[in-house]
């Protein structure tokens, strides 16, 4: 497989259950390392650096089951994922030194700036825990906006959601294409792929099929007998 995603575009990656989907996802952000093959990032090659090294250079990750701190509030959440941008370092924090009680003051800002950018401002003090699941997947996109990411990587983001909270979800992904965020989209609810995407990538037993547009895509025949073909009526085809 090879691929491009471009600064602002949301790009799907899209096939059945085991095609190799959230592997890709982990190989580009470091989780697994490539037995061949090379990830470029922004003019960085970034082939088997660590998932530290690889947010460090500008991408962010969130989960098809959210990984969050459940004992931590929200807004505590989104500190940890502000915490790489820090420069006091764990001795700094430990002894409470000016600079860095100055530094956690500044990151406590962008938090609950971002905590407002997702519209969860309101449970800033709730424990991460005890969000619903909606709630739970929008906290998890702040904390990784907390990175300053330049990639975003969005692993079934619509996965359990109502319609009222994909819409919800869907505006957000549309906000961050806006500010020139790339953003690479797994999802196996077709309508919303169709719906978000301006370029959707076809795998299958982890080998790319199809590349092309919704429209390309939806009337691209071996991609209707591999995968589409079951979800005709959901997707128009």
């Amino acid at each position: 497989m090879s691929f491009i995603v471009s600064v602002g575009e949301i790009k799907s990656l899209v096939g059945p259950n085991g095609a190799g989907k959230t592997t890709a996802f982990n190989v580009i952000n470091g989780i697994l390392r490539p037995d061949a093959g090379r990830v470029s990032f922004d003019d960085h090659d970034i082939t088997g650096r660590t998932p530290r090294q690889i947010a460090a250079l500008g991408v962010g990750r969130t989960f098809q089951t959210p990984r969050l701190f459940g004992h931590m509030t929200a807004l505590e959440n989104i500190m940890v994922g502000r915490h790489k941008m820090a420069a006091g370092g764990i001795l700094g924090d430990a002894l409470s030194l000016p600079g860095a009680v100055t530094e956690e003051n500044a990151m406590r800002q962008v938090s609950w700036d971002l905590l407002s950018f997702v519209a969860l401002a309101r449970k800033a003090e709730s424990p991460a825990g005890s969000l619903p699941l909606g709630e739970k997947r929008l906290l998890e996109v702040a904390r990784a906006l907390a990175g300053e990411p330049k990639l975003l990587l969005l692993d079934e983001p619509a996965s359990g959601l109502n319609d009222v909270e994909k819409e919800v979800f869907s505006r957000l992904i549309l906000q961050l294409k806006g500010l020139g965020i790339a953003i690479l989209l797994v999802e196996h609810d077709m309508n919303f792929v169709m719906r978000m995407s301006d370029s959707i990538m076809v795998m299958d037993y982890g080998v790319q099929i199809a590349e092309g547009t919704p429209q390309e895509i939806q009337s691209n025949q071996k991609v209707i007998e591999v995968y589409l073909g079951s979800l005709g009526k959901r997707v128009g085809t």
